[in-house]
């Protein structure tokens, strides 16, 4: 979101770290934070394309728990469907979720959209005002694609809103947000819905880092239980079978638990895929191993920052 910065997450991801147990990494995408901006329409497909290629390049590609803010929660989602056995549990934080793009809400923001484009068109052409024109590039058909995304049943999902929407100067539009959060929780098994009081959807993760925390050590918790094919390695040892009728999943232990959104500048590395044309950053949150600590990968198609702490 405008002007957000690295130290967005810097006290977040230290905490998560040593309550989860960790390895915390927070992804800094393409034009967001310290990141390089890049041109053109912002498209869900090179953000998750550039998270896919940090995480590949930190070798955590299961047992990842997301934990995603805003325009990420379009991210996680595509993330998530297009990567199964990648993500074993996520927190949206006052994310953009499928349901709340219905007809409705599309067809009241047109106006809105297209006022908002024409102020910013009128303004001088800074980075900030270059990446929101780029999100507004073909809204509605954007969203009515990632409205049609079903988040995997099999994946548990907390989804935490602030009290006070993105839409403060829109009263109908702050009710659809909300009735659109409560439906996406209410839609599937493996779902929570929790309100973080005296909270603003801008400030959401510095006003009530308790509330993230607490939504993140649930998820972690949860993951970490042995459930179908998934047991620590101490309940495997003590117990012969656990694996459900016609599972043959490997156990996933511990979850890597990442946090898609922009933000954490420690060290940096960067990787050049064999496709791409530039690199991105990510900071990731992995309880692997139950080390505490944090990292940060480059890696994808677009120039961005990774920093660890």
């Amino acid at each position: 979101m405008a002007g957000w910065t690295p130290s967005y997450w810097k006290d977040l991801a230290p905490r998560l770290a040593k309550t989860t147990g960790s390895k915390v990494i927070t992804h800094d995408r393409a034009g967001e934070g310290e990141s390089d901006e890049v041109s053109g329409p912002w498209r869900v497909e090179n953000a998750v394309s550039d998270l896919e290629a940090g995480l590949e390049e930190s070798g955590v590609t299961k047992d990842v728990v997301l934990v995603s803010h805003s325009i990420a929660g379009e991210v996680a989602t595509n993330f998530v469907v297009k990567n199964p056995g990648w993500v074993s549990g996520a927190v949206l934080v006052d994310a953009n979720v499928p349901d709340f793009f219905t007809d409705g809400v599309l067809t009241a923001f047109e106006p809105v959209v297209e006022a908002r484009r024409a102020a910013l068109l009128e303004q001088e052409s800074t980075k900030e005002n270059r990446r929101l024109l780029a999100v507004l590039v073909d809204y509605a058909p954007v969203h009515r694609v990632f409205r049609e995304l079903s988040w995997p049943e099999d994946v548990p999902v907390t989804v935490v809103v602030a009290s006070e929407t993105p839409f403060v100067d829109l009263p109908e539009a702050a009710a659809m947000w909300r009735d659109g959060q409560a439906r996406f929780a209410r839609g599937g098994p493996n779902r929570k819905h929790v309100v973080a009081e005296n909270t603003s959807h801008e400030g959401i993760v510095t006003e009530r880092p308790d509330v993230i925390t607490g939504a993140v050590e649930d998820v972690v918790e949860t993951v970490r239980q042995p459930r179908c094919g998934s047991l620590s390695p101490a309940n495997a040892a003590r117990t012969s079978s656990t694996k459900g009728p016609g599972c043959s999943q490997a156990a996933r232990w511990p979850p890597a638990c990442v946090c898609p959104k922009w933000t954490g500048l420690v060290r940096r590395r960067s990787v050049q895929r064999r496709d791409s044309r530039t690199t991105s950053s990510a900071v990731i949150v992995t309880p692997v191993g139950r080390v505490s600590g944090a990292s940060g990968v480059d890696g994808g198609r677009h120039p961005s920052r990774t920093s660890s702490q």
